[in-house]
């Protein structure tokens, strides 16, 4: 586990390297990149990775900057396909005409869909039918 705190933190600290955006190497270093940040389990290392990311890529030359935005493109295609399990319940309207496990709710609930509660949501405000999972 050391060894891969300790290679992550370099990464993060080449991406403000000032010979990074005139090194041969850019492409390459995108690639380890982008392998590294595909297999990370923690998500708000990604997101604190591709912010600095996209920090680089508004003082880097035109080449730099659109590898640096097609690596966060692929990177969050590559998470947003990998966590389809993972992913929250749908709240509000899109929600309404399901029940609990998929089952459907009869047609007068599902018509106001301020009225069905989606299973482990709660109200955000009493006056909107906005429902936070």
């Amino acid at each position: 586990m050391r060894g891969r705190a300790r290679a992550r933190r370099a990464l993060y600290a080449t991406l403000l390297a000032p010979e990074l955006p005139g090194s041969t190497r850019a492409a390459m270093f995108l690639s380890l990149l982008f392998r590294a940040l595909k297999a990370d389990v923690s998500g708000r290392r990604v997101a604190a990775f591709l912010k600095r990311l996209l920090q680089v890529a508004l003082a880097a030359p035109p080449n730099l900057a659109c590898g640096c935005l097609l690596l966060t493109s692929e990177v969050l295609k590559a998470r947003a396909r990998g966590s389809a399990r993972g992913r929250p319940r749908r709240c509000g309207p899109a929600a309404a005409g399901r029940g609990r496990r998929g089952a459907r709710v009869p047609a007068a609930q599902a018509s106001r869909p301020g009225l069905h509660r989606p299973p482990g949501c709660r109200q955000r405000r009493a006056d909107m039918s906005v429902w936070v999972c």
